[in-house]
């Protein structure tokens, strides 16, 4: 009998062992199993993990040693297979039912889709279950507080504050960042800027207006620009001509009427009506003719007579006269045994008749030497003078001086000329601004002005010794 029970016993078992086996299936993930199964080592197993721990109960079974106190005949060994019962603690493997992986703990273990830890459930991470990926770029999910767009298009119009005007479908790009704007455009009048909005093209800082290419001014505008003539033209803006005609001339473009009858250009673009451009303008027959004011007189004045910062300016040099950078100077390094006389002359004729209370202004200074031993006691023997012809030239007389630098009067010195001094006399004085009046005997249809250097027996002048600059002639 008890041999009979241990075959049915294990006879049992087998077909339980049998019955489990048939319904074991494939499996990744606990959901890939049916109702009632998880998924253990990838084979669905019948999800009975927690009664396993019932199975402990099986140790129970023990109670079958009690069959030993049944051992009043050897039929009582049998009850030992009471131990068999012991086979109850094997249902403990069911404990490794909840030993399941661990979500959350960054590695991707048996039952998990992913698993990225403490970012899990966050925007591009795994869902908090671990079970599958959650919501990111490329999922076809626009999600609002990540994503512009994500798997799907839209037309170029229907994009919010971008200005475009075509209705071209585009789509997102990879990063769901943005849309792809290539094929959308914006208005005329409007360009895209570094973020692919419209914004307003500036044609006239571009240059890609169409106003004229002289003498007019763009002004740009919303989506556009306009087009007028400057001062001194006159046109649509899109063609200006300069006015610069007798019944065209100044910022109106006006007609010039007496006494301003003609119209000059100034050279910068804008133009004037003027009582002369030339004396041919002036009443000839009295002595007038067009001065440097544009005004028919007597007198020529103001004229600027030089400034020598491009050239001679009609100047005549002898001597040790040079140009050197935009003034006129006079000196030597080197000590003279001889008399000399150096004439700076104005080229240019000047009819003075009707320059009355008139004179020439200029600069100029003196680097006097009064190391030279040959020169100890010979004060004032160098000498410049300021002086004026009105007979072209074949008589000159001195012009009326100013009041000298006090380094030139000290000591009896210079009134009517300018001089150099001795060892005990230095008569250097920096550039100064002078006026030296016209006397009566040159204010005739000839006139003539000049410097003349001049010194006798032996001398020494330090280079440079004269500085003369801007010349200029005027009425008082």
């Amino acid at each position: 009998m008890r041999n009979f029970l241990i075959v049915i016993i294990s006879f049992f078992s087998l077909l339980f062992v049998i019955s489990c086996v048939e319904d074991e299936r494939e499996c990744v993930v606990p959901t890939d199993c049916g109702d009632g199964f998880t998924c253990i080592n990838e084979v669905c197993v019948e999800d009975a993990g927690d009664t396993g721990n019932t199975g402990d109960t099986g140790d129970t079974a023990d109670t079958g040693d009690t069959g030993d106190s049944a051992d009043t005949g050897n039929t009582g060994d049998t009850a030992d297979s009471g131990d068999t019962g012991d086979t109850g603690d094997t249902a403990d493997t069911g404990n490794t039912g909840n030993t399941g992986p661990e979500c959350g703990n960054g590695v991707t273990e048996n039952g998990e889709a992913c698993d990225d830890g403490e970012n899990n459930g966050a925007y591009g991470y795994c869902k908090a279950d671990c079970l599958g990926k959650g919501e990111r770029c490329g999922d076809d999910i626009v999600q609002a507080a990540y994503e512009v767009c994500d798997g799907n298009s839209i037309k170029c119009n229907e994009i919010a504050d971008m200005g475009y005007v075509n209705d071209a479908e585009v789509i997102c790009t990879a990063f769901c960042d943005k849309w792809v704007l290539t094929d959308c455009k914006c208005a005329e009048g409007y360009e895209k800027n570094a973020e692919g909005k419209c914004v307003d093209t500036d044609e006239c800082v571009k240059g890609t207006h169409d106003c004229a290419a002289e003498g007019s001014e763009c002004t740009n505008t919303e989506g556009a620009f306009t087009c007028a003539c400057a001062d001194n033209y006159e046109g649509d803006g899109k063609t200006c001509t300069f006015c610069n005609q007798n019944d065209k001339c100044g910022a109106g473009c006006s007609t010039c009427t007496a006494p301003t009858a003609y119209c000059k250009d100034n050279g910068d673009k804008t133009t004037q009506c003027v009582q002369c451009t030339e004396t041919a303008q002036c009443n000839t027959e009295i002595g007038e003719m067009c001065n440097s004011l544009n005004e028919c007189n007597d007198c020529p004045f103001p004229l600027t007579a030089a400034t020598w910062d491009s050239g001679d300016d009609n100047w005549t040099k002898q001597g040790l006269w040079t140009n050197s950078s935009g003034k006129m100077v006079w000196g030597s390094s080197n000590s003279q045994n001889s008399s000399y006389t150096h004439n700076l002359t104005y080229g240019t004729a000047l009819i003075l008749t009707g320059c009355e209370n008139s004179g020439m202004t200029f600069t100029i200074s003196l680097n006097d030497d009064s190391s030279w031993t040959s020169e100890a006691s010979t004060d004032k023997n160098q000498k410049l003078y300021v002086e004026c012809s009105g007979d072209g030239g074949t008589n000159w007389i001195s012009m009326t001086p100013p009041t000298l630098p006090s380094e030139q009067t000290k000591n009896s010195g210079c009134t009517t000329y300018y001089c150099d001094g001795n060892q005990s006399v230095n008569r250097t004085f920096s550039a100064v601004s002078q006026t030296w009046m016209f006397p009566a005997d040159c204010l005739k249809a000839d006139g003539r002005i000049r410097f003349r250097a001049n010194g006798s027996t032996a001398w020494d002048m330090l280079n440079p010794a004269w500085t003369l600059d801007s010349v200029e002639l005027k009425e008082f």
